[in-house]
């Protein structure tokens, strides 16, 4: 993807984080150009640095992945400090739209560098009551694709969420590579993730392993085929769950996956499936 930033007028901004991002920095703008839509993530100097260095190390990451896998990426593209100011007058724009009270920032106070991404649909959009089986299974095959490409090209996405498996032009792409690492330099990264989908091996401070986005890619499957998000307070309630309570039971209408979910979610790592080759060969036997 390319865009010409310097040559774009009358962009339709418009500025989607939450409160909570917006605290730590991170700047999310949603924008069209000629009816195409793309999104527009930023992030403020001296605003909680490890989100100033997460973005950084993203950015990294979708340039090695796009040699390794290309197809696994959304089309994007990376801006520098020079193509900042022409956005900015338009994100700013959109920012005051919603708050009159609010001072834009200037060029100087962002990092020098962000990304676009196009936009793309949800690939678990749809619930599986309105699905036949077959599709159900291309659509977790489609998942199982994706993150096999992740771990072929050799690295963890480290913290895979239902809203990061995306469609664009017939593929199955990921998003947000803050986390994502080598598998070999993991126990270099922190060890954190969405307790949601955290693996009940992270509560207790080991790194993150294909294993651990296997687990993830479960509690996905798991939430969006009974269509229940699990709602929890804490840190400490989600371990407690992951490690002692969930067992990823499926009604009858999908307990032709529950050997599968079972295979995925061992609380034992060392029991879990060790790859997406062996989820394979485990799904083709059940259907």
């Amino acid at each position: 993807m390319k865009l010409n930033l310097e040559q774009l007028e009358n962009l339709k901004f418009h500025d989607v984080q939450n409160v909570r991002r917006q605290d730590f920095g991170r700047r999310i703008y949603q924008f069209e150009i000629q009816h195409q839509r793309y999104w527009l993530k930023l992030h403020l100097k001296d605003h909680y640095q490890d989100g100033e260095q997460s973005l950084r190390h993203e950015l990294n990451i979708y340039q090695v992945l796009n040699q390794l896998q290309p197809n696994l990426l959304l089309p994007f593209q990376n801006i520098s400090h020079a193509d900042l100011g022409h956005l900015l007058c338009h994100a700013h724009n959109a920012d005051l739209q919603q708050n009159q009270n609010k001072v834009p920032y200037t060029e100087s106070q962002y990092i020098e560098q962000g990304i676009i991404l196009a936009d793309s649909a949800a690939l678990f959009s749809l619930s599986p009551e309105q699905l036949n089986r077959e599709t159900i299974i291309h659509i977790l095959i489609c998942s199982l694709d994706a993150v096999s490409c992740m771990h072929q090209a050799g690295f963890i996405h480290g913290d895979l969420k239902v809203e990061h498996f995306r469609t664009h032009s017939n593929r199955t792409c990921l998003i947000d590579f803050e986390q994502t690492c080598l598998i070999e330099n993991a126990h270099l990264m922190k060890n954190t993730a969405t307790p949601r989908y955290m693996a009940p091996e992270l509560f207790h401070g080991q790194p993150k392993t294909v294993q651990s986005d296997i687990y993830a890619l479960a509690i996905i499957w798991f939430e969006w085929l009974t269509q229940q998000k699990i709602r929890l307070k804490s840190y400490l309630d989600w371990a407690k769950w992951h490690c002692q309570t969930f067992n990823g039971d499926l009604v009858d209408k999908y307990g032709f996956l529950n050997n599968i979910l079972s295979a995925m979610l061992e609380k034992n790592k060392v029991n879990r499936c060790a790859n997406i080759y062996q989820i394979k060969q485990i799904l083709s036997r059940n259907v």
